[in-house]
């Protein structure tokens, strides 16, 4: 929990160093309302930007895997049940063969 606690501590000393060196340095500035936002709240905003972009994007990807692997999951099912179709009389043959053979059982003397 304290390293979790440095690192925060370290991201935002290095956000606002760097939303500072932006806003003075190359006269960057965020207008809202005709209020120049201070660079803490500027990279805070441009911080919360990403964020929502990162999660959308991330829910983009995921729901493409879903669809992907809902999309293999059909395709096997789809083979298994073909499979089955086709070759139902050869197994209902083979499992009746089967039962026969271990309902014999071994010879008595």
């Amino acid at each position: 929990m304290r390293t979790f606690a440095i690192v925060v501590l370290l991201a935002l000393l290095l956000s606002y160093s760097f939303g500072f060196i932006a806003a003075e340095g190359f006269d960057i500035g965020i207008n809202v309302d005709d209020h120049t936002l201070t660079p803490f709240e500027s990279v805070v905003g441009v911080t919360l930007a990403g964020v929502i972009m990162a999660v959308v994007g991330f829910v983009i990807a995921l729901s493409v895997v879903g669809a992907i692997v809902l999309a293999i999951g059909a395709v096997m099912v789809g083979l298994l049940v073909a499979g089955l179709s086709v070759f139902w009389p050869m197994l209902l043959l083979l499992a009746i063969i089967v039962w026969l053979v271990k309902r014999k059982g071994p010879a008595h003397s």
